[in-house]
């Protein structure tokens, strides 16, 4: 299995992600996840066979686009962040070469849903995450994202019930990560988790400051 060199350590818990994580030569259970993406834009764009086959194209292309980058940027996280940033505006502009004003604007909700390349990139880069691994990552990213968003659409006025449950959803989220981690790998995650709820701290401590004046 290849290895990643270079991804991203994990932010604070109310991050939105954006679409698109990459592909390259890689095992069938990617490309299967690959196939689930343009199928996912098809449904919910309603888009022509046409469309569909136009997506795929680019979606593949940008896969093998971000190994490559991968490849040639290793040890140089930023390097990588920033030819990523604009490999993704190429891709976003050419998907909105194809759609309709309608289907764009979907599109752009879409995105705006699901775990964002950076996000895995920072996270794989300080686990050093195999191409499998990252998929696995992705995916459980992307489900706590779908759990996060029904919890605030469902959010009650007790502050201490909903920090509870999304706390839980945090616990869940980090069991399942730590499930697919070496024991050297869940050492570091260890530390990006403390990392997160220092950053968590003093948020709320902000927020506090600002309702006391």
């Amino acid at each position: 299995m290849k290895r990643l060199s270079n991804f991203r350590k994990y932010g604070a818990v109310g991050i939105l992600f954006t679409l698109l994580l990459m592909l390259a030569a890689a095992p069938a259970q990617e490309k299967n996840w690959l196939e689930q993406r343009v199928q996912k834009l098809q449904k919910e764009l309603n888009l022509t066979a046409e469309q569909t086959g136009q997506v795929r194209q680019i979606l593949e292309y940008n896969q093998q686009q971000a190994q490559k980058e991968r490849e040639e940027n290793q040890g140089n996280p930023e390097a990588l962040l920033n030819v990523a940033k604009a490999r993704r505006e190429v891709v976003d502009q050419q998907i909105k070469n194809l759609l309709s004003a309608e289907q764009y604007a979907k599109y752009q909700e879409i995105s705006k849903n699901a775990p964002g390349e950076e996000m895995v990139l920072r996270l794989s880069e300080r686990l050093n995450l195999t191409e499998e691994q990252t998929v696995q990552v992705e995916k459980i990213l992307l489900s706590a994202r779908e759990e996060m968003q029904k919890l605030r659409e469902n959010a009650s006025g007790d502050r201490s019930r909903n920090r509870d449950q999304l706390r839980s959803l945090m616990e869940k989220q980090d069991k399942q990560i730590e499930a697919l981690l070496t024991d050297e790998q869940k050492k570091i995650y260890g530390e990006i988790k403390k990392e997160r709820r220092e950053e968590m701290r003093r948020r709320m401590q902000g927020e506090r400051a600002r309702r006391d004046q």
